[in-house]
């Protein structure tokens, strides 16, 4: 372990070294003959005099032509993508920013404040400094590049992509910045507040990763008042002065104020994305939309992982799905992204993507938008006590393996009744398929008791045949009681038997930071609201489906 935290630390120093010396002053441009493809390590002074670390990538192109400028930049706690040895050449939005520029773009990939050899702290996209360094960036360019084309307007055309952090700066940098086109921004926050402490419940998980990365991988580059706020929210509070400060840190700060984005987005998030999860795309997306923006939605299973806890099919702690299945043909979630991009910068023809496409495990289904139709199931009343409910999960993973081995019929009998929490968490049955089924949207919950909240949360599955429930999409979320909530947005597919439920608890590793108890007995009832069947959708709503790409795209579906 200690090897590999000295690996983490000293790894981008390696990185930084083999990346050679940067240009203080602007690489020499022909304004008119034609241009070979290369790379320049350049550096851009900030407003208030620091340096800020980037790379410039001529692309290569005939004499006389300009080009779009397209701009890329990481996530938290890495640094840019320079041409080297590199983890971007492994992560989608490195290798969509890369395709661009060999198609011809001009790029430029930058580290953001405290990060990598960009001079200042980490404030996280405060809108005087970090979103500011993007309007600088921006500057540099049109005083340098000679190259870059522009529209009617005589406006440089300007395309962005990058994802987490690196689409935080999207997001805010539209609503400052006009002078940028195109966004897509992958698994990233609308609302900070509401992403890292629902409920002012913080994530404990990932906020400790977080504080990892923003600490030691970028050796106490963290602004103090935020290293601070971190601790404080390490141990389950919040910091009022820091909420109030940061506030604008974050894309709804100004839709709030009925500030308009500048710029079209394409928004990709993530079902199993436990740090910025769908609701957080559905919220920028309803900015985008009503104020007169093109904005398109994929939503898929890849996102942020909580470290140790979620199983990822191709990287560790943050992936996206190869292959989107929101039609007749899947497509490559690459190059719709390029495609998108070209179609808004250069007149592209765009792919063939829904206003929202779902897209969820070998199945998906194109949408025009996001559906509200919804069952209301009663909750059957448990009894919560203690607070250590949901904390064995070794021992009753290891139980609900043997019970596996019951039959159905039996295993039915069992989770047929509501169950109190004890060392599992309380269970209360909704909902068991007799047909095979999809849902997509957004589950409501209220929870009526006497007692005090917040309460853990989930939405769960158990597969016919078997004993263990599993939370849908890996989600789980704190619930006040006796106020009307939601739980997050889910796509979830049952065969027959297959049966859905709610758990209720106090113990998880995503919420490990807040003492939460129940005392020696505390009854909780309600009700749940479901999303419908998308079968059912098609009767109540039709126009939420997209035509004539309507029906569900099964692709390959399997236990």
């Amino acid at each position: 372990m200690k090897r590999l935290l000295l690996f983490i630390i000293a790894f981008p120093a390696l990185i930084s070294a083999l990346s050679g010396c940067a240009m203080r002053t602007p690489p020499a441009i022909a304004a008119e003959s034609a241009l070979t493809a290369q790379r320049f390590q350049i550096v851009i002074k900030a407003h208030d005099g620091g340096d800020i670390a980037a790379t410039l990538w001529q692309p290569a192109l005939p004499a006389g032509q300009t080009a779009p400028l397209m701009l890329h930049t990481h996530g938290f706690g890495l640094r840019r993508m320079n041409g080297g040895i590199d983890l971007y050449a492994l992560l989608p939005s490195g290798q969509i920013a890369k395709q661009m520029w060999q198609d011809g773009y001009w790029l430029i990939t930058w580290d953001q404040r405290g990060h990598g050899g960009t001079d200042g702290v980490i404030d996280v996209m405060n809108p005087d400094l970090e979103v500011r360094d993007l309007t600088t960036i921006l500057d540099w360019a049109e005083q340098n590049i000679p190259r870059l084309a522009r529209d009617d307007n005589d406006d440089i055309k300007v395309g962005m992509v990058g994802e987490s952090y690196g689409g935080g700066v999207q997001l805010i940098g539209t609503m400052l910045d006009a002078r940028i086109d195109a966004l897509v921004p992958m698994t990233t926050w609308y609302d900070l507040e509401t992403a890292l402490a629902p409920g002012d419940v913080p994530k404990g998980g990932w906020i400790k990763t977080l504080k990892l990365m923003g600490d030691w991988v970028n050796f106490r580059k963290l602004n103090p008042p935020l290293r601070d706020a971190f601790k404080k929210a390490m141990d389950g509070e919040m910091d009022e002065q820091v909420r109030q400060e940061y506030a604008s840190h974050s894309m709804a700060y100004y839709c709030n104020q009925d500030m308009a984005p500048n710029a079209n987005a394409l928004l990709i998030q993530g079902f199993r994305d436990v740090l910025f999860d769908v609701d957080q795309a559905l919220e920028a997306r309803d900015c985008f939309a009503r104020n007169g923006r093109d904005v398109t939605l994929i939503v898929q299973q890849g996102g942020h992982l909580l470290p140790l806890e979620q199983h990822s099919p191709s990287l560790p702690v943050w992936y996206l799905e190869k292959e989107l299945h929101c039609g007749e043909t899947a497509l490559d979630s690459k190059q719709v992204a390029v495609d998108w991009l070209k179609s808004q910068l250069d007149n592209g023809q765009p792919p063939a993507l829904p206003p929202v496409c779902v897209s969820s495990e070998g199945w998906g289904i194109a949408l025009n938008d996001w559906p509200q139709s919804r069952d209301t199931y009663p909750l059957a009343t448990v009894e919560l006590s203690g607070h250590r409910s949901g904390s064995w999960r070794w021992w009753t993973g290891m139980t609900d393996w043997f019970a596996g081995w019951r039959s159905e019929a039996g295993l039915s009998e069992t989770f047929a009744e509501a169950r109190d929490a004890g060392i599992r968490p309380a269970f209360i049955p909704l909902h068991t398929a007799s047909s095979e089924e999809y849902r997509v949207g957004t589950p409501l919950l209220h929870l009526t008791s006497e007692g005090d909240g917040p309460v853990l949360a989930a939405l769960v599955k158990r597969e016919a045949g078997k004993a263990h429930l599993s939370l849908v999409n890996d989600q789980l979320a704190p619930i006040p009681l006796n106020q009307d909530s939601a739980l997050p947005p889910i796509a979830v597919a049952l065969e027959p038997g297959d049966q859905l439920g709610l758990v209720l608890f106090s113990r998880h590793p995503q919420f490990n930071t807040r003492h939460i108890g129940f005392g020696d007995a505390t009854l909780v009832s309600g009700s749940l609201s479901l999303p419908v069947t998308l079968k059912q959708l098609a009767e109540a709503d039709p126009a939420k489906l997209n035509r004539p790409a309507g029906n569900i795209a099964i692709t390959n579906r399997a236990r």
